[in-house]
């Protein structure tokens, strides 16, 4: 009597952008790792390390990073962002309001939120990195005053004397990736897996 052998073999391919990683665009896209790598929700409170990418001007490249240090430098200047004059940053707390979020000074003065998490980018990768144009004093400021954005963020110090090493931010957990010094929506929240399935019989 005949003996009949059914199988059905499954199998997944997830979608591979260039960059080398899974499901994410070339260059400058991170997200928290599992187990640990969640700031702010409190999974280990480690940010996730931002870096731009390496062409184009839109969201998370250096174009977009230069216009964002330039804001940066112009509020510091300005009195704003928690930085006294003289570039004392002398409310670490006090965060700097720029394209809807919140930047802080480092990720122990970070003010988690739920369904958050932290993003990081060093602050020597945004003054190297990015285009540099001459800024002037944010607006509500005192003063016009006119300052190259790099000589301004590498001279600015906390209280004790030391300098800031990052800038931090929030983006969403699970649909949105850290870009640059912004917020992308995670294409692996959107692309899925495609899937395929081979059926057959051996008799």
């Amino acid at each position: 009597m005949p003996h009949i052998l059914r199988f059905r073999l499954f199998y997944n391919t997830s979608v591979v952008m260039s960059g080398g990683h899974v499901g994410a665009p070339s260059g400058g896209f991170n997200q928290p790792k599992a187990g640990g790598g969640f700031g702010g929700g409190g999974f280990g409170g480690a940010p996730a390390r931002s870096s731009f990418s390496s062409h184009g001007s839109g969201m998370g490249s250096p174009s977009s990073g230069g216009a964002f240090k330039s804001a940066l430098a112009g509020a510091a200047i300005g009195g704003l962002a928690g930085v006294a004059v003289g570039g004392l940053i002398a409310h670490a707390t006090s965060p700097f309001s720029y394209g809807g979020h919140s930047y802080y000074w480092g990720p122990e003065y970070y003010k988690s939120s739920s369904g958050q998490f932290m993003c990081s980018m060093p602050l020597n990768d945004l003054i190297k990195n990015t285009p540099t144009v001459t800024t002037t004093a944010a607006p509500g400021a005192n003063g016009t005053t006119v300052s190259d954005p790099n000589n301004v963020l590498q001279n600015l110090r906390f209280e004790n004397g030391s300098k800031p090493h990052s800038i931090v931010w929030s983006c969403k957990t699970g649909t949105e990736v850290c870009c640059g010094t912004e917020c992308c929506p995670n294409p692996q929240a959107s692309s899925g897996s495609t899937g395929s399935s081979i059926a057959g019989i051996i008799i």
